[in-house]
C-alpha cells in the first residue's frame, strides 16, 4: 500500500504523484507472460523484476530399420531478479521448440529464452544418433551456477558426450533428472528390437523429455509416454507400431519446453518421424 497527502493506493504502488499530490496507483504483483518473443516495458519506479525463464524442448528423431527414434530432450529452466530500469524496453526472446527428426535423422536442438542481458537458458540438447540418450538444456555455463539469487543450479558437467548422464540407466522408466533442479528432462534409449517405446525422462522445473518411438516387425506396441514436469511441459508421446506399421501418433512437447516424441521404427522399411518440441515460456513478476 501507499499514501500520499492527496491521496491513498490500496493494495497498490504509488507509481507517480501530480502537483496536487494526488497519487497514480498500480496494481501490485503483476505479472507479464511472454508465450512468444516480444518486449517487456519497464513500469516506473521498478527497479528489479523476478523472471522465469523456460527454453524451447528439442524435436524427437526419427525411427530407424534398427530401432524407435529417441525422444526430445526438455528444454531448460530458470528464475532469477533480474535489475531494469524504468521506462526501459527489455528485449524478450521465448525459444522454439526444436523441429521433428525425419525418418532416419535426429532432431533439432531447443531454441534458447533470453531475458534482456540478464540471463539466457539453453534448449534441449539435439540428440548426437536417432538412438542416444540426451540430457535436457540448462542455462549458459557449463560447470557454473547462475549469480545472484537464482533458484536453480546447473548441470555440473559438461554436456555427455559420452553419455556420462543421461544414460539408459540414468533415464530408464522416466527417472528425473538428477542434476540440476532447472535442467530439462533426459531422453531416453529406443527399443533396437521388437518393443514398446520407453518413456521419457521427467524434469523437475525443465520440461519433461519426450518418448522415444516403439519399434515393430508384425506386431502392435505403444509409443514411450512423455516425461512429466513439476513446472515445464510435458514431453510428447512416442510414435506406436499397429500390426507391424509404423504409426504417426507421436505429439509435440508441450509448452513450456517439453520435448518432442521419437519416431517409431521397423526393420525393412516405413520407419516414421519424430514430433516437435515445445516452444518456451518468459514470466515477469513485479
Amino acid at each position: 500500500n501507499g499514501s500520499t497527502p492527496g491521496g491513498t493506493c490500496t493494495a497498490q504502488v504509488v507509481t507517480s504523484i501530480n502537483s496536487s499530490g494526488v497519487p497514480t496507483c498500480t496494481t501490485a504483483n503483476s505479472t507479464q507472460t511472454f508465450n512468444a518473443s516480444g518486449t517487456f516495458t519497464v513500469p516506473a519506479l521498478i527497479n528489479r523484476v523476478w523472471v522465469q525463464v523456460w527454453a524451447g524442448g528439442a524435436g524427437g528423431a526419427g525411427g530407424t530399420t534398427t530401432g524407435g527414434g529417441t525422444g526430445g530432450p526438455g528444454g531448460g529452466y530458470a528464475e532469477l531478479w533480474c535489475a531494469v530500469t524504468p521506462g526501459a524496453a527489455v528485449t524478450v526472446t521465448v525459444g522454439t521448440g526444436g523441429a521433428l527428426g525425419a525418418a532416419g535423422a535426429v532432431g533439432s536442438a531447443g531454441n534458447n529464452s533470453v531475458f534482456g542481458t540478464c540471463v539466457t537458458i539453453l534448449g534441449g540438447f539435439a540428440q548426437a544418433t536417432t538412438a542416444t540418450p540426451t540430457r535436457g538444456g540448462s542455462d549458459n555455463a557449463l560447470n557454473t551456477p547462475l549469480t545472484g539469487t537464482a533458484l536453480y543450479f546447473t548441470r555440473g558437467v559438461t554436456p555427455d558426450v559420452a553419455g556420462t548422464i543421461c544414460t539408459a540407466a540414468n533415464a530408464a522408466n522416466g527417472l528425473i533428472s538428477l542434476v540440476g533442479i532447472g535442467l530439462g528432462g533426459c531422453s531416453t534409449a529406443p527399443p533396437t528390437a521388437d518393443g514398446v517405446g520407453a518413456a521419457g525422462g521427467r524434469g523437475l522445473y525443465g520440461g519433461g523429455s519426450g518418448g522415444s518411438g516403439a519399434f515393430g516387425v508384425a506386431t502392435t506396441r505403444v509409443g514411450g509416454t512423455g516425461g512429466t514436469s513439476g513446472y515445464g511441459g510435458a514431453g510428447g508421446n512416442g510414435d506406436s507400431v499397429l500390426n507391424g506399421t509404423p504409426q504417426t501418433d507421436c505429439s509435440a512437447g508441450t509448452q513450456p519446453g517439453g520435448g518432442g516424441g521419437g519416431g517409431a521404427g521397423k526393420a525393412v522399411s516405413g520407419a516414421t518421424a519424430g514430433c516437435t518440441g515445445g516452444d518456451g515460456r518468459v514470466v515477469v513478476w513485479w
